[in-house]
């Protein structure tokens, strides 16, 4: 399966106004992980950037390690209007710092967290092709996630 658009929602609500995680260009591979009305929740091959409270995660340098139980994963540096929370990180994940805003630290999510596209901007391909394998595993990027 191909995304043909900008990615436009993500986390539990699947919705127009949900805020954009991330964009991806035109024939990006993706897989459709379920579907619910007009919309597919998926995993991209590519980064998704989120913002966590800064005592929430044990920092070196630009790795650090969730600490804190159901660690809240967020759109933006803020748990006001806004901000929308896309999906919760386990404690002794470990993720890529990224940036800082204040006392919010903006990092890579887990490879397990995914987001929500409109299903009529997929192009759906009957079985995977080997081009398709090809640029899904080219574009995995090398983390730093996991447990340890």
């Amino acid at each position: 399966m191909q995304q043909r658009s900008e990615l436009v929602g993500c986390g539990s609500l699947a919705k127009p106004t949900s805020n954009a995680i991330t964009k991806l260009s035109s024939g990006t591979p993706i897989k459709v992980i379920s579907t619910r009305e007009k919309w597919s929740q998926v995993h991209i091959p590519v980064d998704i950037n989120v913002w966590v409270f800064g005592t929430l995660i044990s920092q070196n340098g630009d790795t650090a390690r969730i600490v804190g139980e159901g660690v809240r994963a967020r759109t933006r540096p803020s748990t006001q209007g806004g901000s929308s929370v896309i999906g919760n990180f386990e404690k002794g994940e470990y993720v890529r710092v990224l940036s800082t805003s204040g006392d919010w630290v903006r990092v890579t999510a887990p490879r397990t967290m995914r987001a929500w596209i409109l299903s009529s901007q997929l192009e759906i391909h009957p079985s995977v092709t080997d081009q398709w394998l090809s640029q899904w595993q080219r574009l995995q990027p090398d983390l730093i996630l996991g447990k340890r």
